[in-house]
């Protein structure tokens, strides 16, 4: 009788170790894709530098910066298409349609709009002319109101998100440039061709 007590009492002890263990089962590739991206939606700065590696909200005005990540992905909607791991070579690859609001044309209209203001302003009498905070503040402005304006139009693109087996956990690579473009909208490719055009 003895015995058999004992032997029920290890079974349980068996099972109770065996559900403890399964509570720390790693986190797919396509989870850890799903909440990086969630992070984003969101506009999560610590989720975003838990996965992403970075706190991508950094800016010298935090507030300001904030509302800009909020209006840029307000509109950010995403699907995973296919995921693959292989433990193996300790790589895994999630292949997402991601889609937002296009960015590209909104820039182009805040460029001419920003152009033809700065030009207006210099050549009034300088007690009349803006000063570098206030410019700003018109600039974001303009920047929130055409964004709004264009939401309805949107673009979808196909990328691939990179991980790696880290201490058994899925890991996020650095971000490529197409992500991030595909994230923001087209936004990261219009700076980049703006930057080019006044260089």
């Amino acid at each position: 009788m003895k015995k058999r007590a004992f032997v029920f009492l290890l079974c349980i002890i068996i099972c109770v170790s065996m559900v403890g263990c399964g509570g720390t089962k790693r986190e797919s590739a396509e989870t850890v894709t799903e909440n990086a991206l969630k992070a984003f939606q969101t506009v999560d700065a610590e989720g975003m530098a838990t996965y992403w590696g970075s706190d991508v909200t950094e800016s010298g005005d935090e507030v300001q910066s904030s509302d800009m990540m909020k209006a840029v992905l307000a509109n950010l909607t995403y699907s995973i298409i296919s995921s693959q791991e292989d433990e193996a070579s300790g790589v895994a690859t999630v292949t997402v349609e991601l889609t937002n609001t296009d960015v590209r044309p909104v820039m182009g209209l805040w460029l001419q709009e920003m152009l033809s203001t700065a030009f207006q302003y210099a050549f009034l009498p300088e007690d009349q002319q803006l000063g570098d905070e206030e410019m700003e503040q018109l600039a974001y402005e303009s920047f929130i109101r055409l964004l709004d304006e264009g939401k309805d139009t949107t673009v979808t693109n196909t990328v691939e998100v990179k991980l790696k087996l880290v201490e058994d956990k899925w890991v996020l690579e650095e971000p490529t440039e197409e992500l991030i473009d595909a994230i923001l909208g087209g936004m990261y490719s219009a700076l980049n061709e703006l930057d080019d055009a006044f260089n």
